[in-house]
């Protein structure tokens, strides 16, 4: 499985955290990352040469949107990350000119939003899982990406109804 959290195999998902560990080389999730910014920026260029647009959205991974007990159903201690993902992939968009939308906060809000709203709870990922969204999550995120574009892209044009309605 990959989306099993492994403590003492930083070789999946934890590598983007530069999870601390004794017998794994210091520098590995720097030179991972370096990677990733060279793939990225294949990407963009690919995408671009295309004539289309290219943006990336962060989805972050549950224990990093949200505080709560139950959002860091793993128990993930915290304390051994020393690089936030979502910085870090918004530094590398600002280098290589990429819009970037982190998912932080449109998650956070749209939680608030539906237990202001709906008095209930909303947990914005699959149950159990730290990474893969759910419906309501999906909404969320949607929405916002829907609200950016305008900002992101001017010259793009739009449904009028993609950016002025709730997607539900």
């Amino acid at each position: 499985n990959n989306h099993r959290i492994d403590l003492d195999n930083v070789f999946g998902p934890l590598l983007a955290f530069d999870w601390k560990q004794a017998d794994v080389d210091p520098d590995l999730s720097e030179k991972t990352w370096s990677l990733f910014e060279q793939d990225l920026t294949t990407l963009r260029d690919s995408v671009l040469a295309d004539g289309r647009q290219f943006i990336v959205v962060y989805v972050p991974v549950r224990f990093m949107a949200f505080s709560s007990f139950f959002d860091n159903e793993k128990r993930v201690p915290l304390r051994r990350i020393s690089i936030d993902p979502a910085k870090k992939l918004e530094q590398i968009c600002h280098k290589l000119d990429i819009p970037y939308l982190n998912g932080v906060k449109p998650l956070r809000s749209g939680r608030q939003i539906i237990a202001e709203e709906k008095d209930q709870y909303a947990p914005m990922y699959v149950l159990f899982d730290y990474l893969h969204l759910d419906p309501t999550g999906h909404r969320t995120m949607a929405q916002a990406l829907a609200n950016q574009l305008p900002d992101l892209f001017p010259n793009l044009l739009l449904h009028s109804d993609a950016t002025a309605t709730n997607l539900q």
